[in-house]
């Protein structure tokens, strides 16, 4: 998944780690701070290295006040400018004020209608901006959070409003919170169980380096077709299983005999969850909780439903 940094302080963002954040979610980068009632924001579609998120940044690493950052990591749409983050939800010429957005996670629940279009885009314009649009102060009313907050599950959102100058998250607790800073996850940079298997790097914080992440399963051949709802949000099933491809199109594989839950585009049994953290687990469950509920239910009962009487 992306990775969302929210700094008091652009300076606390260290060079390393933005590289180590970038190697790992390496589809977009975007950057948006408010000052002075306006929301500042800069994009870049897919960078062609690491100079060229430097280049941005060297312009705002010096300020003195809060910071949003979004290094993306494709699921689904085009990997380009347009459908990098922040995306803008209300704009001041229209709504009386501007605010944008920034998602982290597999999969916000939206329809997918306009072709070419990332989940973020369309939740921002189906669901977001409908409610927004009369009623812009909704964005702090804790109701309106919290239902946010529980539709889209594990998902985090970080908001910012050029007429409050604030940040907004919506799931912060799904996050990581240090004193100076919020992280949307932490397996972007320090990337542990099955996460290790799609992140080539991994950041140390007290030392403020960078080294390959060794435990990679080199053997596995990884794709981004393999980065969709079914690697993400699990899949459970006695027949087969269907895969969302990133354009939208579901590709149905041909029927298997086994049952499985999956992550990350391979199939997970008892084994894999020794590997799990605690955090991966409970993002597993929660994402999936019906495909894991019927594999551990099959587990128990060994597929026998008479078992069970």
């Amino acid at each position: 998944m992306c990775l969302i940094i929210k700094a008091d302080k652009p300076q606390l963002i260290t060079e390393t780690m933005m590289n180590c954040a970038y190697l790992n979610n390496d589809d977009g980068f975007g950057v948006m701070f408010a000052n002075k009632g306006k929301v500042h924001v800069q994009k870049i579609g897919k960078p062609k290295s690491f100079k060229s998120i430097q280049k941005v940044w060297d312009s705002y690493k010096d300020l003195d006040i809060p910071v949003g950052v979004h290094f993306r990591f494709t699921t689904n749409g085009e990997s380009n400018k347009a459908m990098s983050h922040p995306f803008k939800v209300l704009s001041k010429d229209e709504h009386t004020r501007d605010i944008w957005l920034m998602h982290n996670g597999p999969q916000l629940p939206t329809p997918m209608i306009d072709d070419g279009k990332s989940d973020t885009h369309q939740f921002v314009k189906w669901v977001l901006r409908p409610q927004l649009t009369n009623e812009p102060e909704l964005l702090y009313n804790p109701d309106w959070q919290e239902m946010i907050g529980d539709m889209i599950g594990s998902d985090k959102l970080l908001f910012l409003d050029s007429k409050t100058e604030e940040f907004t998250i919506i799931n912060e607790q799904e996050g990581k919170t240090t004193d100076d800073m919020w992280l949307s996850n932490s397996y972007s940079l320090q990337p542990t169980g099955n996460y290790a298997l799609t992140r080539d790097y991994k950041y140390n914080a007290d030392t403020d380096t960078m080294e390959k992440n060794e435990s990679k399963y080199y053997g596995y051949d990884w794709d981004y077709e393999d980065e969709d709802m079914s690697g993400w949000r699990g899949h459970y099933s006695g027949v087969g299983k269907t895969t969302v491809t990133r354009d939208g199109r579901r590709i149905h594989e041909k029927p298997v005999d086994s049952k499985d839950v999956q992550e990350n585009g391979q199939t997970i049994d008892t084994d894999d969850w020794y590997g799990m953290t605690q955090e991966e687990v409970y993002d597993t469950v929660c994402e999936n909780p019906m495909g894991t509920a019927e594999w551990v239910y099959d587990v128990i009962y060994n597929g026998n439903k008479e078992s069970e009487e």
